[in-house]
């Protein structure tokens, strides 16, 4: 598997992505988190150095769980900065714009994680703000892959927030790569029907389950969750 240069962040002295003031490490969730399912992805970070529009980039490694499309349109995705150089005079809040372009390059050994890179576009290309406008530094920075985008969950889930999946977030002046925290995709159980006459068919389906995992299907009285003496086995 890759080896990472992986960095901490959250304070000043460590000069990477995330590494500012208090700051936190990256974050990221997935909409909806269900296993398998095409999601929108946000991920989110802060700056340690200002991002140059129309030059630098934002390096964003997720793991080889994901399906990540070798092509991303521009269009499906945004960063949104929460503060920029220059703004007009009529600026205010959050910017948002899509990247210049967006490139999917698989790395690792065997080649199975998409490194997604994406050039910083002009965050404000408006009339009241006519010079290009950087993300400055200490600025939150969100990413936003849409659905559209193409990008699935793992199949298979996480149930732990503590050890779950983690991303890779680097820029292009800082290129060591920050380790995200943990986000969990949890397994699912759903039935059919949860009320019926008697000889009513239910259908149970499980999602993100290894293969091969063997499930036990019961009426569980007392809705404790065990398997408890007395307790009628289904399936």
């Amino acid at each position: 598997k890759r080896q990472h240069n992986d960095r901490t962040a959250g304070t000043a002295t460590d000069g990477n992505v995330g590494g500012w003031s208090t700051s936190s490490l990256p974050t990221w969730t997935a909409t909806p988190n269900d296993p398998g399912a095409e999601a929108k992805i946000e991920v989110k970070f802060t700056t340690y150095t200002q991002l140059d529009a129309l030059t630098d980039t934002i390096v964003i490694e997720m793991p080889d769980d994901f399906d990540v499309p070798t092509v991303i349109d521009p269009s499906t995705v945004t960063i949104t900065a929460s503060a920029i150089s220059s703004p007009g005079t009529d600026v205010t809040g959050n910017q948002v714009n899509n990247p210049l372009d967006v490139t999917v390059e698989l790395v690792g050994v065997p080649a199975d994680e998409s490194m997604i890179t994406m050039t910083v576009p002009d965050m404000e290309p408006s009339t009241p703000s006519p010079r290009l406008n950087h993300i400055i530094s200490g600025a939150v920075v969100t990413v936003t892959f849409k659905k559209n985008a193409g990008i699935k969950n793992p199949t298979e889930a996480k149930d732990k927030a503590s050890a779950g999946y983690i991303f890779y977030v680097s820029t292009s002046d800082k290129t060591d790569q920050v380790t995200s925290g943990n986000y969990s995709i949890p397994r699912q159980v759903k039935v059919s029907a949860t009320t019926g006459e008697r000889g009513k068919t239910i259908s149970v389906t499980g999602k993100g389950f290894e293969n091969s995992t063997s499930a036990t299907v019961w009426l569980d009285y007392n809705r404790d969750g065990t398997l408890d003496a007395g307790e009628t086995t289904l399936a």
